[in-house]
């Protein structure tokens, strides 16, 4: 996020806005939270960097990274079912993006929204 944005804008035209945030003609809550996952994947890329840059692992780092994902991959389903239920807001290659990225999220959302194995009433487990 950090460096996404590089210049501030004072009293900026709407198409200016646009241009910068384009899912904030989509919905100005939609972009907003798309903004906080922005900065998760920052947060995230961080604490890995950081957390295995040396000879030893620093978990804490990888464990901080590790839960930062949880609700990366949480919010990031909930930002893309959002955007495929508006289908007519959205040109037919980008809604059929947005599609291929609801499934993927999906499969890796279940076990993390659940905690148990996809289509199974079993915990996930560490293994």
């Amino acid at each position: 996020m950090r460096d996404r944005i590089k210049d501030v804008l004072i009293n900026p035209t709407w198409e200016q806005v646009v241009e910068r945030e384009p899912l904030i003609a989509f919905s100005h809550y939609l972009s907003g939270r798309t903004n906080v996952l922005l900065m998760l994947a920052d947060e995230i890329i961080d604490n890995l960097d950081q957390g295995f840059s040396g000879a030893v692992v620093d978990g804490g780092r990888a464990a901080r990274a590790e839960h930062l994902m949880w609700l990366w991959i949480l919010g990031s389903y909930e930002v893309v079912r959002t955007m495929c239920q508006a289908k007519n807001c959205f040109s037919d290659k980008a809604f059929n993006e947005l599609s291929g990225l609801k499934k993927t999220l999906s499969t890796i959302r279940m076990p993390a929204a659940k905690m148990e194995k996809s289509g199974k009433k079993a915990p996930v487990t560490s293994n």
